[in-house]
């Protein structure tokens, strides 16, 4: 990487991904070279959190945003998640990088770049 090049995707995955296979969505992201991606919609229509499956295909650290709850403290459990269903819900950040924190509410990650230097990106889902 060029200490002045720093690739960023943002990919509404729409449901999960549920209109194409997951594989097609890792393979878009491996093409892309995105160093950070932020993610819409990482949720599909059963519950299940797509990012983790994406991020270790990818090799990639990642953050959920705080505006998901874990089915597990909702009674359920696995993978699965339950969106609050606003603006926010359902989205996730993935990083080339050493994520080493996130903000308050979980939209932002700071990351290590090789360089040493740290930067924040944050990432939004806009409402129709």
């Amino acid at each position: 990487m060029n200490l002045s090049t720093l690739r960023i995707l943002s990919f509404n995955i729409y449901w999960g991904g549920h209109r194409q296979p997951l594989e097609k969505t890792i393979d878009i992201i491996r093409e892309s070279d995105a160093d950070l991606v932020g993610i819409q919609e990482n949720v599909n229509r059963e519950f299940d959190d797509q990012t983790p499956e994406i991020a270790k295909a990818l090799g990639f650290s990642y953050a959920r945003h705080a505006i998901l709850d874990s089915m597990e403290e909702a009674g359920g459990g696995g993978n699965k998640l339950r969106a609050r269903w606003t603006q926010q819900a359902g989205q996730s950040t993935l990083s080339r990088y050493p994520i080493t924190s996130q903000s308050p509410g979980g939209s932002g990650i700071q990351v290590e770049l090789p360089s040493g230097q740290n930067i924040w990106m944050f990432n939004t889902h806009l409402w129709h």
